[in-house]
This record gives structure tokens, sequence and C-alpha cells, in this order.
């Protein structure tokens, strides 16, 4: 025979069939620009869990495992989703009514006190003291519409007749204006109310504070109050010049006004 016969793959001759070509498997497939851009934005995402969940490379499995990142799935909880939910709730709460809460805070920490002694006058703990403030009192804070109040007379200790009447509270005053002028309305007789009412410094304490005159007896009497969101007070001051009476309320009102 002059040509050998190539035996068919189907033949039962015994030969094996030949090989399939080789995979090559020593180097891997060059990355394209997409699976680059998939492993920067998964770094991205890996990094911003980290930071919301604080989980390290032990807590987060590697990108070809199948279990899904801790944090991730986390956040997809419908528990968590609840916390996430009400957690927002609780910030707007806290800035909407935060200060609300801090204002009526202030006005429940303030308060007027009426101590033994204060700027160089003693308290009158007479009877005939107590009944002329009392009537006072209760017309103030029912002009002004105070939640507490207290009044005193205090005597000069130097024993001349130049005694102080005050009268003050605290509440939700308003217009510390207004409230200056209903009390001047209360202080009034029949040779009128206060006259030549000026606005003077308040002081430290800020507010409003204003000073006139009334005429009593024949004579001059000295008129100043002052006034600001939530406290009031208004001090009448026989024998007194007004200047000097706003100077003495302003240090009156250093030492009787506790808080904020």
């Amino acid at each position: 025979m002059s040509e050998a016969e190539t035996p068919s793959a189907g033949s039962g001759d015994g030969l094996a069939p030949a090989p399939s070509a080789p995979v090559p498997t020593g180097e891997a497939a060059e990355p394209t620009r997409a699976d680059a851009a998939d492993t920067d934005a998964a770094a991205d995402t890996d990094a911003v869990a980290e930071i919301l969940f604080g989980a390290g490379t032990a807590d987060v499995p590697d990108r070809g495992s199948d279990t899904p990142p801790v944090g991730r799935s986390a956040l997809l909880r419908p528990r968590n989703l609840a916390l996430i939910s009400t957690g927002v709730a609780v910030l707007v709460l806290t800035a909407v009514f935060g200060p609300v809460a801090c204002e009526m805070w202030g006005r429940d920490d303030v308060q007027i006190t009426t101590p033994p002694r204060v700027a160089g006058l003693e308290l009158d703990d007479s009877q005939g003291a107590h009944d002329t403030i009392d009537y006072l009192r209760t017309a103030v804070q029912t002009a002004v519409s105070l939640q507490k109040s207290t009044g005193a007379v205090y005597a000069d200790e130097a024993g001349e007749s130049r005694s102080v009447l005050f009268v003050g509270g605290t509440g939700e005053i308003g217009s510390a204006e207004n409230a200056l002028t209903k009390t001047f309305q209360l202080i009034s007789d029949d040779n009128g109310g206060v006259d030549h009412v000026k606005t003077v410094p308040a002081g430290p304490l800020g507010g409003v504070m204003k000073c006139g005159s009334t005429q009593t007896d024949g004579a001059t009497m000295a008129v100043c109050g002052w006034a600001d969101r939530h406290t009031l007070g208004v001090a009448m001051f026989p024998n007194r010049p007004v200047d000097q009476s706003a100077e003495l309320l302003r240090t009156m009102r250093a030492s009787m006004q506790e808080g904020n």
C-alpha cells in the first residue's frame, strides 16, 4: 500500500483522541476600563460603609465572597431603617422645639427676691408696710399678668424719711414698653399719674428702664421701673431725684433678680 490510511476517531482500534488546544493559565486577562471603574466604585462604597458603621477589614468580607458587606446589609434592615428615621425625627424636633424649651427653662429659672438688706436699705417688716405694698402688688400682678410677684418696703438705714416701695415679679411679660406703661398708669391719684417719663439705661441685666415723677401730698416722688421678657420691677422713691432713683433701682435689681 503506497499511502497509509489514517484511522478515524470512531474506529475501535484503541487509539486515544487528539487532545484539545490547552488554555493558557499563567497570565491574567488585562482588566478593562469598566472593570477598573467598578473596582473604584466598590472601594468608595466600602469607605463610606466603614465611616458609617465602623466596619474594619475584619467585618467587611472579600469582594469575591458571596456574603454581602455587613454595613450596607445592616443599613437596609427594617429595624435599622426605623432607627435612622427616629434619629432624623429627633434632630428635627430638637431644631424646632429646642429654642422653645430653652426659653421656657429660662423663664422658670429667673426670680425676683426681696433680701433683708439691699443698696443701703433695710426691709420694713411692719404690718403697715405689708398692707401698703400688698395692695400695689396685687394691682400690678393683675395689670401685667405676672405669674409670680413680690413686694417690699425698704427703709433708709440712715434714718431719713426716704423709704422705697418696690413691687416686682416674673412671667411672660411680652412687650416691655407696654408693661411699663400699664404699671405707671396704676400709680396715680387725684393729683395725676406719672409725668415726664423718659427712658434711662437699664444696666447690665438689660431690658427697658424708664423713670418719671408723680405728685403726692404736695411733694414730687420719683417713679422708676424696668421690664424685660420675663421680669418686671417698679419702685417709688419719695424725697429722691429721678436720676438718683434710677441708679438706686439698677443697684437693687442686681441684688433682687436671680437666675438667667
